[in-house]
């Protein structure tokens, strides 16, 4: 699901609080290491890109069942030579 809307803040809030700690932390380590990185709710996922589309995503963090989340580079192997997601 997609929430075009929503901001990260609000999406963290609505999270299973199981689940939120790990998406915060996650969220202070990319703003550290990539200070201008876009950020943004995208398919239920905090995702991560170097411009303002959500197709050039390079990471995301997806919650999972309530239990944890997924952390992910987008194209794995090929991410390197890929601009988006």
């Amino acid at each position: 699901m997609s929430y075009p809307s929503i901001s990260v803040e609000e999406w963290l809030a609505n999270l299973h609080p199981n689940l939120q700690a790990t998406p915060k932390e996650l969220r202070a380590v990319v703003r550290k290491n990539m200070p201008n990185v876009h950020e943004f709710i995208y398919h239920d996922a905090i995702g991560y890109s170097v411009g303002d589309s959500s197709f050039d995503r390079i990471c995301y963090g997806a919650p999972q069942k309530k239990r944890y989340i997924n952390f992910g580079f987008c194209f794995g192997a090929d991410f390197l030579t890929r601009k988006s997601c």
